[in-house]
Order: structure tokens, then sequence, then C-alpha cells
């Protein structure tokens, strides 16, 4: 497919995320998560997850309290709550939003998310959210950036800017750009390369160094070329 404008952002996308490091600690407990095209492995938690669990709290928080005074319209879907939350988490550490949703998910997998394919639903959309989401012609994460506030008011608007974005639009975006394969997974020999690179990632957050030297040439060679 031909360079365009959402090519464009979803490089952009890309660049600003650089890959989470795995830290030692407990052994990984639950499943993946799928980012994009590939299945990711959600890494051990480590004391980076802190912030991640504050900014899940906030947001819960904001949701059970418009659910009690009886207010309609709030991100009730766990999808569209963890794209806030990873939002919101950019904004104080900008790590990438690659690397925040994914702190994000460990964080509704160890206490939020009832399966693992519930699990892997809800980042798959929040990221389709964050990837695919426009606001007045402009990508979601440029237009979140620059809302104005703090504490619940910023959640509110980050909540608004959310719902102002139709979900079928978000969905029907990412199928145009992935050219209509199922979640962007492809097949034959890419597939097989793929599934051995996330083989490689998962050995490495086990904490193997042969692998972690590895899958640091790996992300070399992809950054070089």
């Amino acid at each position: 497919m031909g360079p365009g404008a959402e090519t464009t952002k979803e490089e952009a996308f890309t660049r600003r995320t650089p890959a989470a490091r795995p830290a030692g600690g407990a052994a990984r407990r639950g499943p993946s998560a799928v980012r994009g095209t590939a299945q990711v492995r959600v890494g051990p938690q480590d004391a980076q997850d802190g912030p991640a669990r504050d900014v899940v709290d906030q947001v819960l928080a904001y949701v059970e309290r418009r659910a009690r005074q009886g207010e309609s319209g709030q991100a009730r879907g766990k999808g569209r709550q963890m794209a806030i939350a990873a939002l919101l988490l950019d904004r104080r550490d900008p790590a990438g939003l690659d690397v925040n949703l994914e702190r994000v998910a460990r964080v509704y997998r160890d206490g939020h998310a009832s399966t693992p394919a519930a699990l892997k639903k809800h980042a798959s959309e929040a990221r389709a959210i964050l990837r695919y989401g426009m606001a007045d012609g402009e990508a979601l994460p440029e237009s979140a950036a620059a809302l104005p506030g703090e504490g619940e008011r910023l959640i509110a608007r980050l909540d608004e800017l959310i719902r102002s974005i139709p979900t079928r639009e978000i969905f029907a975006r990412r199928a145009r750009h992935l050219s209509g394969q199922r979640g962007g997974r492809p097949t034959g020999a890419a597939f097989r390369v793929l599934s051995a690179v996330a083989k490689l990632k998962e050995i490495a957050g086990s904490g193997d160094p042969k692998a972690e030297a590895e899958l640091r040439l790996v992300r070399t060679f992809l950054l070089e070329t």
C-alpha cells in the first residue's frame, strides 16, 4: 500500500513507542495482550507498574462515581477505559503509548480483567482507538496531549474526546490500513518469522540473557533498515 496520511500516523505511533524492557521479578502469571499485528506477551511486573496502577484506579473511580450518580455515556467498556488510562499515563511518563498500554494491560490482567480472552479483546480495542482514532482531523494522541487540566477533570475530557470518535469509524480505518487482513496478522513465511520473534520475546522476558541479547540485535536491525 502506498504512503498516505494513515501510514504516516501509524509509523509515527510506532516510532514513539520503544519496546518494553522486561525486568526481573515474579514469573509471568497471565496471558498475552494483542499488539496490532502480533501477539505480545505481557512480561513480569516491575516497579514501573506502580504509576500504571494509580492511573487505572483513578479511571475506575471516575467511571464508578459517574455510574453511582446515574450519569450516562461514560466509558464503561474496559477497552475505552484502558485507552484513557494509557493516554493519561503517557502524559506523566512519556515512554510511548505501546509501552504504557502494556503497563495498563498488566494492571487489568492482575485485578480487573475477567478472562484471558477478555484481556486480549480489551487491549486490542484500546490499541485500535489509540492508533486509528481521529478527532477533528487530528490523531487521537496529539489531540489528547493538548487537553488542559489534571486529575478527574482531565480524565473527563479524555473520556469525552474518545466518546466523540465513532467506534465503527475507528475499526473501518484499521481495516483499510491492514488491507482487510483479520487483525492485521500476516500469513505464510511472514507469520512464521513473527511467531519466532514473539517466542524470542517471551524467553527474553523470563530473564534469559542470550535471548535478551538476540532480541536487542533484532531491534537494532529493524531500526537500521
